[in-house]
């Protein structure tokens, strides 16, 4: 990169700790902290969901797969936004029940108690940090490639300035922060591909290389079966998880949740399928390159002076607006559904933001820790999954529907989900949150059936 481009991602870097640090100033309370002022638009929902959602797995493990396994892949990350979708059209308009929630535990609580919140605050927290840490190992790998610098001190600098702005501001920073970050990934990431298709000859050239990898890839080598099998982890595998739920609360009214989710739905089809043509032509370009660094690459190849600046810009917003998001909903849940459950005193309310911006750098700093010893972060994401879909889908979805069972019920169906995703973790070494999630509906039913039949 010229020094124009390392200038303009610097600019960038330091204007949304700026912006950060700026919307910071009036956090003064726990629910400030968590889910802002409650007044955000349509838009500013589809921004920050967007922003959130699309991170390090969607872009950098998405190219990466489709380098080596071709753009079939693409189609198993639909199942995301077909959920997105669900959830927009079935689930966002029954939120205003629980517009006082701060947290998924807070939910929780409403049908299986403290019990209930301790359980999905911890695996909150299990699931926030696996994501953030494929996050911040992304940050690491674009600062490498990119900047020259250590993959180590990208981490550290990356997710160092995720933690100032959220520290200081959670909830309110992460939008502010959110909608600069989706203005920009919104638009350079699909230059990039647009940029890549001139490069390499044209579109016929990029047609034919996915003819041949339906074709060839797609039928002989049979990853159909493994597309639909990440089409139904992406269905279940993010669905309500900590961030989302907590982008549910924060609009004025209702409708606006409404709109706002069910436009991101729309919004990621057809930038997953441009993201995922990117690992395409990286590989037409180069097809010795190391997957996992093929959109650090295409960006280095295609873009010019000026415009390389902010498409790394755009990469490192992506990676950044879905870490705070993570980082924020792990603190969030250890304050809410973890600390103040177990504690046997009364926690004051200004020391419950003192003990979520504490949360806030403890989560960071393991984080850090965690990132460091990661390569493919789209396999860290769906193990990430099975502390989730297999535990608390189900009885979370049930019970805004109206429909809970007994705490014993609870426990049973998430403990016998959570190990059927983890047998098929150690023995077929795939993630199967899906099937967790089945299991633990299979489970759910016999108990929902026996308290309604005494």
């Amino acid at each position: 990169m010229e020094l124009i481009d390392y200038s303009i991602v610097i600019i960038v870097l330091v204007f949304t700790l700026a912006t950060g640090l700026f919307v910071s100033k009036n956090v003064n309370s726990m629910k400030e902290f968590s889910v802002g002022d409650r007044n955000y638009s349509s838009t500013a929902l589809l921004a920050t969901l967007v922003a959130s959602y699309v991170g390090a797995g969607f872009t950098f493990g998405l190219t990466s797969k489709t380098f080596e396994y071709g753009i079939l892949y693409v189609l198993g990350l639909f199942g995301f936004s077909l959920q997105q979708l669900l959830v927009g059209i079935y689930i966002a308009p029954r939120m205003e029940s629980y517009r006082e929630s701060l947290s998924v535990g807070d939910i929780i609580y409403k049908f299986y108690g403290s019990t209930g919140r301790k359980i999905t605050g911890i695996c909150s927290i299990m699931t926030c940090a696996g994501m953030l840490g494929a996050q911040v190992s992304a940050t690491g790998y674009v600062f490498q490639v990119f900047l020259g610098v250590e993959k180590s001190i990208g981490i550290i600098v990356g997710c160092g300035i995720v933690m100032i702005y959220s520290i200081t501001g959670g909830m309110r920073a992460g939008v502010a922060t959110d909608i600069f970050q989706f203005i920009l990934l919104i638009i350079l990431l699909p230059l990039t591909a647009i940029m890549g298709v001139f490069y390499i000859g044209g579109i016929d050239v990029v047609s034919t290389e996915l003819y041949k990898d339906l074709i060839t890839n797609g039928i002989d080598n049979i990853h159909i079966v493994s597309t639909i099998i990440l089409f139904l982890v992406m269905l279940v595998g993010e669905t309500l998880i900590p961030p989302a739920v907590q982008r549910l609360l924060i609009t004025k009214k209702v409708k606006q949740t409404v709109r706002g989710t069910i436009l991101s739905a729309i919004i990621s089809i057809p930038f997953f399928f441009m993201i995922g043509c990117s690992g395409i032509i990286a590989r037409i370009i180069n097809p010795d390159l190391n997957p996992n660094i093929s959109l650090p690459f295409l960006m280095e190849v295609v873009m010019p002076i000026g415009l390389r600046g902010m498409a790394v810009s755009a990469i490192i917003a992506v990676i950044m607006s879905s870490a705070d998001a993570y980082l924020n909903a792990g603190a969030v849940a250890a304050v809410q559904d973890v600390i103040k459950p177990f504690s046997k005193r009364s926690i004051p309310k200004h020391k419950e933001l003192i003990l979520a911006r504490i949360a806030t750098l403890v989560i960071g700093a393991i984080s850090i820790i965690f990132a460091l010893s990661m390569e493919n972060v789209l396999e860290v994401l769906l193990y990430s999954y099975n502390f989730w879909a297999p535990i608390i889908l189900v009885p979370l979805i049930a019970g805004i529907f109206g429909y809970w069972i007994s705490i014993t019920g609870f426990i049973i169906s998430g403990l016998v989900g959570f190990l059927a995703v983890m047998a098929c973790q150690i023995f077929v070494d795939t993630s199967m949150a899906f099937l967790g999630a089945i299991i633990n509906l299979c489970c759910f039913v016999v108990f929902y059936k026996i308290k309604t039949s005494d």
